[in-house]
């Protein structure tokens, strides 16, 4: 009996490791990264290997999810989100021969302020600001720059 449960607790300690190792990991694509919004409210992300579409999912400040959409570009635009803040993720998806996904990609969070055209947006816990402004000019063109 000693012999018994002498082996007992390191097969038994070998197999939860085994098991809890494969439980964080998807086995497919990777994440997207690099997730970024530029001034024209276009969202953009890095490529994944072997990913034949994306999916864009935008949830508002309640947790709602307000857009879901798929795309095979890696970028979306995001111009017609009304005024508010917004939780933005993709995940890669492998298309009808390949069925594997990605785990969701980092939360990017956006502000969207139409009447001041003024944009928070941060990414984990680094926030970055942005005014729009017109340059004197006279042309139509945008500009970024952080605010003071």
């Amino acid at each position: 009996m000693k012999r018994f449960l002498k082996w007992l607790f390191p097969v038994a300690a070998f197999l939860l490791l085994l098991g809890l190792t494969s439980c964080g990991t998807s086995g497919g694509l990777e994440p997207p990264q690099s997730l970024e919004i530029d001034i024209d409210n276009q969202l953009s992300w890095d490529t994944v290997e072997s990913a034949r579409s994306y999916l864009v999912e935008v949830k508002n400040e309640s947790g709602e999810a307000v857009l879901s959409k798929t795309t095979r570009k890696t970028s979306y635009s995001l111009s017609d989100l009304e005024v508010g803040d917004y939780e933005i993720r993709v995940r890669a998806t492998g298309g009808a021969q390949n069925d594997q996904t990605s785990v969701w990609s980092e939360a990017l969070y956006f502000h969207r302020d139409y009447e001041t055209r003024s944009e928070e947006r941060r990414v984990g816990k680094e926030c970055m600001n942005f005014t729009t402004a017109t340059p004197n000019t006279g042309s139509n063109g945008a500009e970024a720059r952080p605010e003071p």
